[in-house]
């Protein structure tokens, strides 16, 4: 028997608003989620570029997506752009450990829209957010 998922949810419900904001919060969720986004990022760069690259999404494209999709307003106010940054990070960490969105999906997902990262990203966010609300 397979041990749960860090973050799953054991409802089996609608994920509410309360459990939303808790995901959004969740630190560690928050670094595994970092290290996801960068990978795929770097991974989708990559395939545009045809050739190996590493960079990392920077805080100021995550916080302006996070505005645009709709998740700044369910944040505490006193937010600084790294914590927004984080929970868009913690959000897209969660949705891959329970298998909402797959590697392939979040690298393509940016490949179609790389040369717009906050566009990118905040069509990242609408898909995990509607598949994590069904």
């Amino acid at each position: 028997m397979s041990k749960p998922n860090r973050g799953a949810r054991e409802d089996g419900g609608r994920l509410d608003e309360k459990r939303l904001l808790s995901i959004l919060l969740d630190k560690e969720l928050a670094k595994f989620g970092d290290s996801l986004l960068n990978f795929s990022y770097s991974l989708a760069l990559t395939k545009r570029k045809g050739k190996p690259t590493g960079n990392n999404v920077n805080n100021k494209v995550l916080s302006a997506a996070a505005k645009n999709a709709g998740i700044r307003r369910m944040l505490p106010s006193r937010m600084d752009r790294g914590d927004i940054a984080d929970s868009v990070e913690a959000l897209i960490g969660y949705a891959w450990l329970n298998r909402k969105v797959t590697l392939d999906e979040l690298s393509s997902t940016l490949e179609d829209r790389i040369e717009e990262p906050v566009e990118a990203i905040e069509r990242l966010i609408k898909i995990v957010l509607k598949r994590l609300r069904k």
